[in-house]
């Protein structure tokens, strides 16, 4: 069969998928199945334009980039629950920074803590800019940094998202953080902590209320910004500005 008759087909089979799925959620009982049609569609019509993929989750994702209009919705739902954790990710660092993240989870965020290779073709800056402009808001775990500083020069200068940095008590912060701090208005004050039980007993006071607090400082800032007039330098008769 030529390749064009195959592509007809798999068309034709995606939009079958498609109303089925439709049809499944609007009979209260197969309602569990429309996900599953859903994800049949995906991979079909990934297959179809020889984007092939290997996990049902990355054939949803595509999915969803293809239908128009759904990437939008797409970032507004992730910049409302996202939240970048960044840090060293040494044995005992790591067990602190996952029960912040179970207590975020609690509070209905989605922690994606930093510590998985990035793409073969990405650098590990592209890929923490990536997801980082995907986030509600970024908590830096400053104790023993090493790579941190440099995630920060990679990211906060193109993103006004709200960061987070917190330090356990007695480490003490990098040099240049003072500069970024200074230059970017997103970046919170550090949030000192003895352990990891005190971190999640006060994480809504000391991190979730604060990082709304200022986003919504972001957001008054944009306003700002879109209302304010644009500025025009005229040049005279006499070639004077």
């Amino acid at each position: 069969m030529e390749q064009a008759a195959v592509r007809t087909l798999t068309s034709q089979l995606a939009e079958d998928l498609a109303w089925l799925e439709q049809h499944a959620r609007s009979q209260p009982q197969h309602a569990a199945q429309a996900g599953e049609l859903r994800y049949s569609a995906a991979l079909v019509r990934n297959d179809g334009v020889d984007i092939l993929v290997d996990d049902i989750h990355v054939a949803q994702f595509h999915d969803i980039l293809e239908e128009p209009g759904s990437v939008a919705k797409l970032l507004a739902a992730s910049t409302k629950r996202i939240v970048l954790i960044l840090g060293r990710f040494l044995p005992r660092r790591k067990r602190v920074l996952q029960r912040l993240a179970a207590a975020l989870g609690d509070r209905g965020k989605i922690a994606v803590i930093f510590d998985f290779p990035g793409p073969n073709d990405r650098e590990v800056s592209d890929t923490v800019r990536f997801i980082a402009g995907m986030s509600q808001f970024i908590i830096v775990d400053m104790t023993k940094a090493s790579s941190v500083p440099l995630e920060l020069q990679a990211t906060i200068p193109d993103l006004m998202v709200p960061v987070l940095p917190i330090i356990e008590s007695g480490h003490p912060i990098f040099s240049m953080f003072s500069d970024l701090q200074r230059r970017y208005f997103w970046i919170q004050p550090p949030v000192s902590y003895k352990n990891a039980d005190q971190l999640v007993r006060h994480v809504d006071e000391a991190v979730i209320q604060r990082a709304e607090r200022a986003a919504e400082q972001i957001k008054e800032r944009r306003a700002t910004s879109v209302r304010a007039p644009v500025s025009v330098v005229r040049i005279n008769r006499r070639n004077r500005v």
